[in-house]
């Protein structure tokens, strides 16, 4: 791609996953290309995004917790 190129391309996990050279380059080129994980089509439940990982390991597992309403806080 020419350098003043704008994309959104959409992976499979085990593609966006994989250790390919040409893959590493567009993560790491910046600028107008965002390179981003879609659910597998026949498996869309048992998807778990490399950022959900991140935040985990950073965060902890409760960062990703489902957040209360305002009538639960209330309780």
């Amino acid at each position: 791609m020419e350098q003043k190129e704008t994309a959104l391309v959409f992976l499979e996990p085990a593609l966006a996953r994989c250790d390919c050279d040409s893959l590493r380059q567009l993560q790491h080129r910046g600028g107008g290309i965002v390179v981003t994980e879609i659910p597998p089509l026949n498996a869309p439940r048992d998807y778990q995004p490399q950022v959900e990982e991140l935040v985990i390991s950073v965060l902890g597992r409760n960062a990703l917790d489902t957040a209360r309403t305002d009538t639960e806080r209330a309780d």
